[in-house]
């Protein structure tokens, strides 16, 4: 369960990105592994609206893929590589589904939910909801409107914006 703290906390970027290609299974397992406080992945849209985890609009240069990720439904994007730029010993990563995500960290560390684009405001909190995991999760990267439709979604969700001096 997440909880506001007054002490800082330990949130591992992307998973632990340090050592593991970002985004990625082995990245939330290794982060989960080192005893973080939070884990804390991007959510983008695929082409049929699953949300994913993955930074960029663009799949290169993480992958030889030259489209942008929104253009591939979730299969497609499925098919793609997302460790072997890090290093053969990652080759055979996959993109992860949220719902992918949210199985693994579930009941082991709370998850922050960078949103990159706010189409996946809706989707995402269907997921988070569909797991029973509202109090496991964070969301951010939103801006004062897209916090107060989270919110009318999930009351109970923990909302973060990002505040650039225009409320």
């Amino acid at each position: 369960m997440y909880q506001v703290s007054r002490k800082p906390q330990v949130i591992a970027h992307r998973g632990f990105s340090g050592a593991y290609p970002e985004n990625t299974r082995c990245a939330l397992l290794g982060a989960i592994a080192l005893g973080v406080g939070m884990v804390e992945v991007d959510v983008r849209l695929s082409r049929d609206r699953v949300p994913v985890i993955y930074h960029s609009a663009t799949l290169t240069p993480i992958t030889a893929c030259p489209r942008r990720l929104d253009e591939l439904t979730v299969c497609e994007l499925k098919e793609l590589d997302v460790g072997c730029w890090r290093g053969e010993e990652f080759r055979g990563e996959r993109i992860l589904t949220l719902a992918e995500a949210l199985d693994l960290v579930q009941n082991r560390v709370p998850i922050n939910l960078d949103l990159k684009v706010p189409e996946a405001i809706a989707p995402v909190i269907a997921t988070v909801q569909a797991r029973r995991m509202v109090d496991e999760v964070v969301l951010s990267g939103c801006t004062w409107i897209q916090a107060r439709a989270a919110r009318r979604l999930e009351p109970q969700l923990h909302v973060l914006m990002n505040v650039d001096g225009h409320l």
